[in-house]
């Protein structure tokens, strides 16, 4: 009998759902049907004002994007429940920078970004992670004064990522932290001036959820309001080798050295591209646990290793290469012994095995190779992070 209940909750669940959901579109279904009809018979009349057929078209463009967000926030949540999708490792600080730029332009220049020094990385869905800033961000905007600051800040915290967002609006009144995060509960409902589908702060709490997190709210009336999320942090060598900003001062430190080395320049007598040293910063930068930029923005490793193929053997070249690349990091400021050791591992790893591996002609490179990744424990092997 309890495995029938346990089989019903889900049917009751989505039940559940689809009522809330009828609820919350019959108001701006019926509003957008009426401005509909009102247009109908505004254009079967002669002499119609423009103004009045524009307000009330811009009216019906507003509710059906009122529906429209609707139905995306409910698709995304469906999704969170089935936890669909592989994982990533993600920048929340690059992400929160992505986030803003793509926000409407009044709001961009509201947020103040304080992002810290150190990288802010953690594992999971990026697209869920970017609608949890979005929401929070969104909802600051919404729920202050239109010219106040909204203020996104990352820290770390004992293993974790904290991403806090604090607005100077009015505040919750009270008992309104207790019911927050439920489903279809608007904030500003309260005022009845806030437009939004009251799903945005419960998708945010499930996915902080399946990501291991927290997510909490505090606020006084009238005094503004914060919002507190608490990820578990993830450790790779990149994020302590300094993360992006330290994948590019590496890269720029070895590229001097290699320009400055008689045998090994002689690799660059032909030229290079000009955003060399931020390609080879986004490669390292990938392989050694940082987000998928070189694969989303520049290539695959296929055409990396192509690049480096058909030369022959290079012995000398690829030893001395290797001692540039020691004496790049001192350069680049990294003095961490155990980090030295690891970033010293994989670059004469994939110097004198995967970029050395087809001698004789780059068309012997098969496509579909994929980039290695390099963790404290060398190379690592399958999707579950372990060494090989």
């Amino acid at each position: 009998m309890s495995g029938a209940d346990d089989d019903s909750e889900p049917i009751s669940a989505a039940f559940d759902d689809f009522a809330l959901v009828a609820h919350e579109i019959r108001a701006p279904l019926g509003t957008l049907v009426g401005y509909l009809t009102i247009l109908d018979d505004l254009l079967a009349e002669e002499n119609v004002d423009p103004a009045v057929l524009r307000h009330s078209a811009r009216a019906a463009r507003l509710r059906a994007e009122e529906l429209s967000g609707l139905c995306a926030d409910l698709i995304d949540a469906v999704r969170v429940r089935q936890g669909s999708g592989a994982t990533d490792i993600v920048d929340l600080g690059e992400l929160a920078r992505a986030v803003v730029a793509e926000l409407p332009t009044a709001g961009g220049p509201r947020v103040m970004l304080d992002l810290g020094p150190a990288p802010a990385t953690v594992r999971g869905h990026k697209r869920f992670l970017e609608r949890v800033v979005f929401n929070l961000l969104d909802n600051a905007l919404k729920y202050s004064p239109q010219e106040s600051p909204v203020q996104l800040r990352l820290t770390l915290d004992d293993g974790y990522v904290v991403l806090e967002v604090h607005d100077l609006g009015d505040g919750l009144r009270s008992g309104g932290l207790s019911h927050a995060f439920a489903r279809f509960d608007r904030l500003g409902a309260q005022n009845g001036i806030v437009p939004g589908t009251g799903i945005g702060l419960h998708f945010c709490q499930r996915v902080v959820r399946e990501h291991g997190g927290e997510i909490a709210i505090a606020a006084r009336e009238g005094r503004g309001s914060t919002v507190v999320v608490r990820l578990p942090a993830v450790s790779t060598v990149y994020t302590a080798a300094g993360g992006a900003e330290g994948m590019v001062r590496l890269a720029h430190a070895w590229h001097a050295r290699v320009l400055a080395d008689e045998v090994v320049s002689h690799a660059f007598s032909h030229g290079y591209h000009p955003d060399h040293t931020q390609r080879l910063a986004a490669y390292w930068g990938e392989a050694l646990g940082g987000p998928g930029t070189y694969s989303a923005e520049y290539g695959d490793e296929s055409s990396v290793v192509r690049m480096h193929s058909g030369n022959g053997a290079h012995e000398e070249m690829d030893r001395r290469a290797i001692a540039c690349f020691d004496v790049a990091l001192t350069d680049a400021g990294i003095d961490d012994e155990r980090l030295r050791g690891v970033l010293h591992d994989y670059f004469a790893w994939t110097t004198t095995t995967t970029m050395a591996a087809y001698e004789d002609s780059a068309d012997d490179v098969p496509d579909g190779l994929g980039l290695p990744q390099w963790s404290w424990g060398g190379l690592v092997s399958g999707e579950d992070g372990e060494s090989a």
